[in-house]
């Protein structure tokens, strides 16, 4: 289990306090709320960008807060998907194994098995500048779940598609998740993208959650005038 309790992050024009979410092993747990309110903030605090000023993140019984970001056994796939543009495909991909110093034979039929999911295997040898939008998108995917990690993390994971390919993305999404059964929290101010994909959802607004749940009962049931209207 994730466990994030009373975080509190001041950033520039950001005030969030007493931040808590709590996410099961396997699950799918969206973020949602509208653009400008600190979600993307929230992301690299939790893999330690940014210092809170207060609050506990839990990864199973370990306490990270404190750790460097390479420690807490977190990937990241953010807007700009921060691809290494002189290196491969293939070496991207393995570049968190590798820094780690896990052993690569233990990974080998796993990565595989991604390639073969993500539809990627005659993309290896190419540079991302030789990539189109989407093919970065799987490639940055794939990078993020090589190394097994306790927690993926995506920051808007289908801003900037074109609309056939953000579907296409978004069933991967789907496939990826009931296939691997990573555990994910996503941020997103698409009410659509949430939907399809979430297992539970924490509404966010103005600093502060407004309402947690399983995602039937988020749409069904919102606990405010606020949430509805969202």
């Amino acid at each position: 289990m994730i466990r994030i309790e009373g975080l509190t992050i001041l950033f520039d024009s950001f005030k969030i306090i007493d931040l808590n979410i709590k996410i099961e092993e396997e699950e799918f747990h969206f973020l949602l709320g509208p653009t400008g309110v600190g979600k993307t903030l929230i992301l690299e605090s939790i893999i330690g960008l940014h210092k809170p000023k207060k609050g506990k993140i839990w990864i199973g019984e370990r306490e990270v807060q404190d750790l460097p970001p390479e420690q807490r056994e977190i990937s990241y796939v953010p807007q700009d998907l921060a691809l290494f543009p002189h290196l491969k495909v293939r070496e991207n991909i393995l570049y968190g194994i590798k820094a780690r110093n896990f052993e690569m034979k233990s990974y080998e039929e796993y990565v595989q098995a991604l390639i073969q999911v993500m539809k990627i295997g005659h993309l290896l040898d190419r540079y991302p500048a030789n990539l189109s939008g989407g093919e970065k998108k799987r490639v940055a995917l794939l990078r993020a779940l090589a190394p097994k990690p306790k927690l993926l993390l995506l920051d808007e994971p289908l801003s900037g598609l074109d609309p056939s390919i953000k579907v296409e993305i978004q069933q991967l999404l789907k496939t990826l998740h009931s296939s691997f059964h990573p555990t994910i929290l996503s941020v997103t101010h698409d009410i659509e993208e949430a939907y399809f994909l979430s297992n539970r959802i924490t509404i966010f607004m103005d600093g502060k959650v407004e309402q947690v749940g399983e995602r039937d009962d988020i749409f069904s049931r919102p606990k405010s005038k606020k949430v509805a209207q969202f």
